[in-house]
């Protein structure tokens, strides 16, 4: 095999669920700080009855520090048809409130369930990124919603319904 570069910061890594190689990587050990340095993540395909501990415990211990675009939930067939997800995302906030912390560029969110609770954690978490995109989600709230608290470098928050 190729030798893969030290510097890290140009490179992007993709996770697709649908593939059982792929699922395999959520379950190595915590040695996954490498990808701390990836230019872009992207995983996508996550099944409705995927068991939440293992990307749960993947997105907590990867610590994507110097990570410029996050895109969690992509679906090229979602995508094409315009369907809405029923999963609730609240089964990987707490993964996502660390995974979000350093990016920088642009957070994607796509097909899932936003409580008012999930909804302010994950937008106060991407307080770095310039771009916040949620599309074709829903939005389950009762209460006004409150994003106070971090210094934020959001220029742009988008949600496509």
């Amino acid at each position: 095999g190729q030798k893969v570069s030290e510097d890290l910061s140009q490179l992007d890594f993709y996770l697709n669920l649908h593939i059982p190689s792929h699922t395999q990587l959520l379950c190595l050990p915590k040695n996954m700080q490498l990808l701390s340095r990836v230019k872009r993540v992207f995983i996508e395909n996550i099944p409705e009855t995927h068991p939440n501990s293992d990307l749960q415990n993947f997105l907590m211990t990867s610590a994507f520090k110097e990570t410029k675009v996050f895109v969690f939930g992509y679906s090229v067939t979602g995508w094409k048809s315009g369907d809405v997800s029923s999963t609730p995302i609240e089964m990987y906030v707490e993964g996502l409130e660390k995974a979000l912390k350093g990016v920088t560029k642009e957070v994607y969110l796509n097909y899932w369930v936003y409580s008012k609770d999930s909804l302010q954690t994950i937008v106060k978490a991407s307080a770095n990124a310039e771009r916040i995109i949620i599309r074709i989600s829903k939005l389950d709230l009762e209460n006004e919603l409150d994003f106070s608290g971090p210094a934020y470098r959001t220029a742009y928050f988008s949600v496509n319904l």
